[in-house]
């Protein structure tokens, strides 16, 4: 893997839409249908909630399908803001930021998100006191996208494997997973929007997840090890200048 130079701390960055990142006429559709089922059936649950709470004599019962309704409301809310997020330009407000110590905030926030599958995520640390440079909130953003991507894409009784490693550029992060198959086009991995395979899912995690980690002046590769049935998720974050 080829690093390229990190940003500076406190420098700002924005991601530009790579010129060849186009999207397909058939992947848009998908995206599109996909979309619209999920929004029905938030404006059903809503719709549903509503006949429920007119029919309600009760203040208590009132009162439980009224806070069913800010949820059921929050939550199509969530998604759209997700979905509109994964098409803007990450913009980076880089920072120093020891290893060791966000290494720890993300095993803790991944092993909380996550708590059934939690017990398959192995966790392994080198050279932790290299310090990054990066911005906190969209690093993890990307990573939690990665080892998402990982847990889904690998049997569930296998384990995961967690690797960040500190270098004299900056840090690697290493997400290892059992596959069963052989991928395709890993090379194009999230360079284009709405190409996801995930069930039920936009095609927008990988792209997002690439386009954070590359308005960092970083690197996302994968790697198919055939003969051991596995796939590495490698992504790079350059440290400072210093």
């Amino acid at each position: 893997m080829i690093r390229p130079a990190g940003l500076s701390n406190g420098s700002v960055k924005q991601a530009e839409l790579p010129s060849d990142a186009g999207i397909r006429v058939e992947d848009l559709g998908v995206f599109l249908r996909r979309l619209a089922h999920d929004v029905r059936n938030d404006l059903s649950a809503i719709k549903l909630l509503l006949a429920c709470l007119q029919e309600s004599d009760s203040a208590d019962a009132g009162a439980l399908l009224g806070g069913q309704m800010d949820d059921a409301l929050r939550h199509g809310t969530r998604r759209m803001s997700r979905v509109a997020k994964a098409f803007e330009s990450p913009s980076v407000d880089a920072m120093d930021y020891p290893l060791d110590l966000f290494f720890e905030d993300f095993k803790a926030r991944a092993t909380s998100s996550r708590p059934d599958s939690s017990g398959r995520i192995k966790w392994e640390l080198n050279g932790g006191q290299k310090v990054g440079v990066f911005d906190p909130a969209l690093a993890m953003e990307a990573l939690d996208e990665l080892l998402d991507n990982a847990l889904t894409f690998s049997p569930h009784d296998t384990s995961v494997w967690v690797l960040a490693t500190g270098l004299d550029a900056g840090v690697e992060w290493r997400f290892r997973q059992s596959l069963e198959g052989i991928p395709r086009g890993t090379d194009q991995w999230g360079r284009t929007p709405l190409g996801g395979s995930r069930k039920g899912g936009y095609g927008l995690g990988l792209f997002r997840a690439r386009r954070i980690i590359e308005a960092h002046g970083g690197l996302l590769d994968f790697a198919h090890a055939a003969d051991s049935g596995t796939l590495v998720a490698e992504a790079f974050f350059p440290g400072g200048s210093q």
